[in-house]
């Protein structure tokens, strides 16, 4: 499959999701909630992976508005990013 998902546990509670080998993102599984670290190009559904790996409250954040970044925030109902990096993500 060419768009396939690879997560790997880098720490406990750390894990590294690459997309196709083309854009990454990650995964922080806290005490209490988890956080989505970017959501890379929407290839796969990457709420259904994350929810395989926890089930606690989920935040969902991009580091900026490149589509290998945000593309993925289809598969959740929100995500925050600054607002200087709306106009390129729109």
């Amino acid at each position: 499959m060419d768009n396939e998902l690879f997560i790997k546990e880098v720490r406990p509670g750390i894990f590294l999701m690459d997309e196709a080998h083309e854009a990454t993102g990650y995964l922080v599984v806290g005490q209490d909630r988890a956080c989505v670290i970017d959501t890379m190009n929407g290839y796969t559904d990457l709420g259904r992976a994350v929810r395989e790996l926890t089930d606690k409250p989920l935040r969902v954040v991009n580091t900026h508005g490149h589509p290998d970044h945000i593309f993925g925030n289809v598969y959740f109902d929100e995500a925050y990013m600054h607002p200087a990096d709306l106009p390129l993500a729109q």
